[in-house]
């Protein structure tokens, strides 16, 4: 809660934070700037949860963060994931996955009142990646100038 991660790098995943089966976290009016995951399969520029139950980013700040995978945060098996009130701006995955937030395989996904600005990734989703998920909603929510060679904005499969 109140912090600021600037310039982590992380040799494999989480630029700057990683979570790895983890009950419950609450990520609260905290700055993320300018992170790095290194590996090629390495994502989350400055967050990844692993099998995290109940995950919380309300009031955060991802900017200029960098992975091959999930620009600024990926979930990959996680139970509940909800992003409040956060703004996303010019992070970029390097490979596939998303500019902004991947995730995969997660059971439910909430995004409410949150800004998503000029991220960009290869392919899936220039904002948002949601794969073999099952609960999805957006609410009051924007999207301005994100891109993906492959697949623009959103990055949703149809099972």
């Amino acid at each position: 809660i109140n912090s600021g991660f600037s310039e982590n790098i992380a040799t494999h995943s989480g630029g700057a934070l990683s979570f790895n089966v983890v009950a419950q976290s609450v990520i609260m009016n905290c700055t993320f700037y300018c992170n790095k995951a290194l590996i090629f399969i390495g994502g989350g520029g400055a967050l990844k949860i692993y099998k995290g139950t109940v995950f919380r980013v309300s009031q955060c700040r991802f900017k200029l963060n960098k992975p091959s995978s999930g620009g600024a945060i990926e979930s990959i098996r996680g139970k509940d994931i909800h992003i409040l009130s956060t703004l996303f701006q010019q992070n970029s995955a390097s490979w596939r996955g998303d500019g902004a937030v991947n995730l995969f395989h997660t059971k439910s996904v909430y995004v409410i009142g949150s800004l998503y600005i000029a991220n960009l990734v290869k392919t899936d989703g220039g904002a948002i990646r949601v794969f073999e998920s099952f609960d999805f909603e957006i609410l009051r929510t924007v999207f301005l100038q994100n891109k993906a060679e492959v697949v623009h904005c959103l990055s949703i499969p149809v099972l």
